[in-house]
């Protein structure tokens, strides 16, 4: 455990800091429990493994030699916290409840609290301040079920996506490409499996398992999984899982994918998400939101993907499949039904899951502050890559901005370390009407910052790559903080600048560093793109936002009508046509039809140097 320990900080600190880290855990290491627990002790965190006879022996121990006051926590993924809590004595049950985190621990900072109904609120209360206080991000469950709220739905993807290769509807590589590049998961959920830990076969099978001990029909395990665990095909350490693992590494191939193959896939998921807002498991249903993206990175919460999407398609998807394969968990849940019947199916009638105004946006946040309206991309843990949706909410900001007779200026910022990290290359993969129409999304969202009568601020914090510094261009002023760095890096794969990024980066600071600078995808810190006069001003980190407000102030005091009228002037001047802009990108497209960007792309993902055939010819 040490030597893992050691390895494990040397890759991430180096050598001396993990050195020091350890020899500070060795002060505090015991060899024995009796010798690890004192008066000193507060809090008792068991991760021992996956088995419930194993952790509750454990916990009848701890009960005998730990001080009363001491608080019980498992780390269990699966077991329910009231039937270990049940080793322990009576007394003992109102300090003990679920502290779930996730692996792996430096990327994923969500912590479940499971309390039984034996757990006292001071003890929730202060394991929550704990969790806080060495950086996780925690919620609190108000029921204890198996799997919890996050693993249960992990489980649910992992089973619905076996059940779906078993019914001969995809491929295991199929349904791994279409969660990975079509809606934006790290890894594909069979390539997950294998990788994980050197593989998680058997942890899955287990958890299944368990769920369908304490569920159930609802909850059948797929016959792939008993497959696997008696050819001893666990994962990659073992050779061999979903996938065969020889001396190369296996890479998921990139496919174009429509939106229907991911209701496909997702609906069952969705599904039990009702079901546990129905059977009250979370007290608020954006906790099933903050689960899914720090618990398991997903691109965003599957409640608002119902939303955009429509929660009718949602239910006649699930409606389908019940009537197909006849299987109970199939069955639509009473919330979705009630959904569709009260016509509450998401974006579309402004109310779903969640309600919807001009105010309220997943994800963009709007604040006013004197004359001065602010607009923040609130995507930080996707670096705030766009998606077509928060295209569509930016322009509905911006443009209920630009209306507000009380806002005079406009500064257009990013929340988390970023600005904008560019557009969400899932976009790339959709079918090709949904790829139009993001690309027109963008245009027009660009073009109406551009001629809004108002002045809009770009406030760049931290990286504005590709599309992030696309939109950047399209404001009037662009500010930064000392650590923003920007570029233009499509050209490494396999694509072009869009949006009209190439256009207004050479009227910005000319044809020939324009092309310098798409060309190489070169990386520009703060204060070499304001001597080339991308940027016009750079603050420091500490006074970045009132110095960009101050900035914003000065200008809300001026004449709109002048400054209208400056930048109409302005634009006619170098009066470029917006059709022309929009036809030249759509090469993008004919770009998109060969392999480069695939390849692109998908050396981004495994993080290699990509390696262009160069397969088509453009026409101009």
């Amino acid at each position: 455990a040490i030597s893992y320990l050691e390895n494990s900080l040397s890759k991430r600190l180096g050598e001396d800091q993990a050195k020091r880290l350890k020899n500070t855990y060795l002060q505090i290491y015991s060899t024995s429990l009796e010798d690890a627990i004192d008066e000193n002790v507060d809090l008792i965190i068991e991760c021992i493994i996956e088995n419930i006879d194993e952790k509750r022996k454990l916990f009848k121990t701890l009960d005998a030699i730990a001080p009363q006051n001491v608080i019980f926590a498992s780390n269990t993924s699966s077991f329910r916290i009231t039937l270990l809590s049940e080793s322990c004595k009576a007394e003992r049950r109102t300090r003990f409840l679920g502290l779930h985190f996730f692996n792996p621990l430096s990327v994923l900072r969500l912590v479940e609290i499971i309390p039984t109904p034996w757990t006292e609120n001071t003890v929730i209360s202060e394991v929550k301040s704990f969790a806080e206080r060495i950086g996780r991000i925690p919620i609190i469950l108000n029921k204890d079920v198996p799997a919890f709220l996050v693993n249960r739905l992990f489980l649910r993807l992992t089973s619905e996506c076996a059940w779906a290769v078993e019914y001969g509807e995809y491929s295991f590589e199929e349904i791994d490409s279409l969660l990975k590049y079509r809606f934006g998961m790290p890894m594909g959920i069979f390539e997950l499996h294998d990788v994980l830990g050197g593989g998680c076969i058997d942890i899955t099978y287990h958890a299944l398992n368990y769920l369908n001990e304490e569920h159930g029909d609802a909850w059948k395990v797929p016959p792939v999984f008993g497959k696997l665990m008696s050819e001893n095909r666990r994962g990659r350490k073992w050779g061999a899982g979903f996938y065969e693992w020889g001396t190369n590494d296996i890479e998921i191939k990139p496919r174009r994918w429509s939106l229907d193959h991911l209701i496909r896939v997702l609906s069952p998921v969705i599904n039990e998400a009702a079901w546990l807002i129905e059977n009250e498991v979370v007290a608020d249903i954006n906790d099933i939101e903050i689960g899914l993206i720090h618990g398991l990175n997903f691109p965003r919460g599957l409640l608002h993907f119902a939303d955009d999407v429509g929660i009718d398609k949602i239910v006649d998807q699930l409606e389908n499949l019940y009537k197909k394969r006849n299987e109970i968990w199939y069955k639509p849940n009473k919330i979705l039904i009630d959904c569709v019947t009260q016509k509450k199916i998401g974006r579309s009638t402004m109310r779903g899951f969640y309600t919807y105004s001009q105010v309220m946006y997943e994800f963009v946040i709007v604040e006013k502050i004197e004359s001065v309206g602010i607009i923040k991309l609130n995507r930080p843990h996707r670096g705030n890559a766009v998606l077509p949706t928060m295209l569509a909410e930016l322009y509905t900001a911006v443009e209920h901005m630009i209306y507000d007779k009380n806002i005079r200026s406009i500064v257009i910022t990013g929340t988390g370390k970023h600005f904008c990290t560019g557009a969400d290359v899932t976009a790339f993969f959709s079918e090709e009407k949904e790829l139009v129409n993001f690309n027109r999304l963008g245009n027009r969202l660009f073009n109406l910052i551009e001629r809004s009568p108002k002045v809009i601020i770009a406030a760049i914090n931290g990286a504005a790559l590709g599309g992030g510094l696309e939109l950047a261009l399209s404001a009037d002023i662009r500010v930064a903080s000392k650590n923003a760095k920007i570029a233009l890096p499509e050209l490494r794969l396999g694509l072009i600048p869009g949006w009209g990024g190439a256009y207004r980066l050479v009227r910005s600071v000319g044809i020939s560093l324009a092309k310098y600078l798409m060309l190489t995808g070169k990386t520009l810190t703060a204060e070499e793109a304001k001597q080339y006069g991308i940027i016009h001003e750079v603050f420091e980190e500490n006074s970045f936002q009132d110095k960009t407000l101050r900035i914003a102030k000065e200008i809300s005091r001026g004449s709109l009508s002048a400054q209208s009228l400056l930048k109409h002037l302005c634009a006619n001047f170098f009066g470029y046509d917006d059709n022309k802009i929009l036809m030249d990108e759509l090469n993008v497209y004919k770009l998109l039809s060969n392999e480069d960007p695939i390849e692109g792309i998908k050396a981004l993902y495994y993080k290699r140097e990509p390696k262009f055939v160069d397969s088509i010819d453009i026409k101009f």
